[in-house]
């Protein structure tokens, strides 16, 4: 379980530098407030209820009460963040004002991303929270609110369409959700339905049974996509070789990832990489 606001308080922020590896071993969930994660450095893996993400620097993820969720990295980069924390009590004038489906649709988009003009104001807030929230001001909270105000409407008005990513049909289980997470951070050794459905504590006919029922698509199905989405990400974020990310990804010869790739996204990697540089 995440640690709760300090006692007393409904509003929490903190800048965070963290060794690259970290990762969070159980699935967590927020008992009764907001969270927030400004994403300064490093790559993350992050999968909920709701869906299956690799967030990149710049990204602002956001996970409402009561949702399981599970990080991992996603890179050898340095991890940096801003984590904050809010009650529903402390977001309460804007939820009257422009009522809670506004709240509830803005925490609906779990990864947010920015233009550049827009990121950099998106930095000042959290920073300027976190000077408000580190002072002793008499009116803090006053202060804090309308900072934390701010934030919303510029994810609600601003915020780039949502980014590639795995999204269920129905909320995942926690059992489902390890099993995504063992797949995500294993998919490089081609896990077999048989380590993962022990991984998740199920006999193997359950578990594929469970697994299509949850993802829609088969255990085979969904590694494929998880394999071809860590190409993508290599393709678009590294300078390596199809060769080297072939390997990197769990394919034991590079035609076979061309072949497949291909037949998934209707391009050559190299034809994808060049048609989606900046």
């Amino acid at each position: 379980m995440p640690y709760p606001l300090p006692k007393g308080q409904n509003f929490y922020i903190a800048r965070r530098s963290l060794p690259a590896t970290t990762e969070m071993p159980t699935l967590e969930v927020a008992p009764g407030f907001y969270q927030m994660g400004l994403l300064l450095s490093g790559d993350r893996y992050t999968i909920t209820s709701t869906g299956a993400y690799i967030q990149h620097q710049g990204c602002l993820g956001l996970l409402p009460p009561y949702v399981y969720h599970r990080t991992f990295p996603a890179s050898n980069a340095p991890y940096e963040n801003y984590l904050l924390k809010f009650t529903p009590e402390f977001a309460q004038d804007f939820v009257l004002k422009f009522g809670q489906h506004t709240l509830d649709n803005l925490y609906a988009h779990p990864i947010n991303y920015f233009h550049d003009e827009d990121r950099e104001e998106v930095y000042h807030l959290f920073a300027e929270m976190r000077k408000e929230y580190e002072g002793s001001a008499p009116h803090r909270d006053y202060a804090l609110q309308t900072l934390l105000y701010r934030l919303f409407t510029i994810l609600l008005d601003k915020r780039l369409p949502d980014m590639d990513g795995f999204v269920p049909d129905t909320p995942l289980t926690p059992e489902i959700i390890n099993a995504v997470y063992y797949i995500g951070k294993h998919y490089a050794k081609n896990p077999t339905l048989e380590e993962v459905a022990a991984y998740a504590g199920f006999s193997n006919a359950y578990f594929s049974r469970l697994f299509k029922k949850q993802l829609n698509r088969t255990y085979s199905e969904y590694l494929a996509e998880v394999k071809l989405r860590a190409v993508c990400e290599l393709l678009l974020h590294s300078d390596k070789s199809v060769t080297e990310i072939a390997y990197e990804t769990g394919y034991p010869y590079p035609g076979n990832l061309t072949s497949q790739f291909k037949r998934a996204i209707g391009m050559s990697p190299l034809k994808y990489r060049k048609q989606n540089e900046k």
